[in-house]
């Protein structure tokens, strides 16, 4: 009941590039988009309130951050460095990069992305979700790689100005134990409860399911590595 967060996942344009300027007309200044963005966040971030707390509390708010490409990245890093010292940073990993692709790429094709929803298996079989296994490009995949290093690299320089606490998909969210959860609490100053409200089983195929070339994947993946 102590913590708030927007539903929605954000982006980092305009929000973290723009500010206050996103939402006015008179020219950008620089000056009074930056001196705003505490503000901006706590509005945005408080607006609903904790489970069952009203605003004033709450002692932890914040929002779930998607980035694609190592610019905004940076400009992510860098906005938060300049203007949001005191934020607390989740950084939430996948080791599987593989695992990750193909339910990107497959989602991107299907146009079904949360297969937990109710009422999602019925899309899932008119967009053929669970057809045939399909081949991915192996080129497309070692940029993908890539991009996913730059990326990381940037994200690695928030642990020189904020305090960050680090989230494996693999360790922490998808064996399901509500225990994993106690060290993200503790790190947010938050009383250590059951997650009961979390809905944390895996619910996609195994890869070999929807993706035909998986070893070819694999080793494209391992080289990478190796490199």
């Amino acid at each position: 009941p102590a913590a708030s967060a927007m539903h929605d996942e954000v982006t980092v344009d305009p929000l973290f590039t723009e500010g206050i300027s996103t939402f006015t007309v008179g020219g950008k200044n620089h000056q009074h988009t930056r001196a705003k963005y505490e503000a901006l966040f706590d509005v945005l971030t408080l607006h609903e309130g904790g489970a069952g707390a009203p605003p004033e509390e709450v002692t932890a708010h914040g929002m779930k951050v998607v980035t694609q490409r190592p610019d905004e990245t940076a400009a992510l890093v860098d906005c938060l460095a300049e203007n949001v010292p005191d934020a607390r940073i989740v950084h939430v990993r996948r080791a599987d990069r593989l695992a990750q692709f193909a339910s990107l790429e497959r989602a991107n094709r299907t146009g079904v992305w949360h297969t937990r929803d109710e009422g999602t298996s019925g899309k899932r079989a008119a967009a053929g979700v669970d057809a045939e296994p399909r081949p991915l490009d192996a080129a497309r995949f070692a940029r993908y790689l890539e991009t996913c290093d730059d990326v990381e690299a940037q994200l690695l320089r928030l642990r020189e100005t904020h305090r960050v606490h680090e989230v494996s998909y693999e360790r922490d969210i998808l064996p399901n134990d509500p225990a994993r959860a106690a060290a993200l609490f503790a790190f947010l100053d938050l009383p250590a409860v059951a997650p009961t409200w979390m809905q944390l089983t895996k619910t996609s195929p195994p890869l070999e399911t929807f993706v035909s070339n998986v070893a070819e994947l694999r080793a494209v993946q391992d080289e990478q590595a190796r490199r």
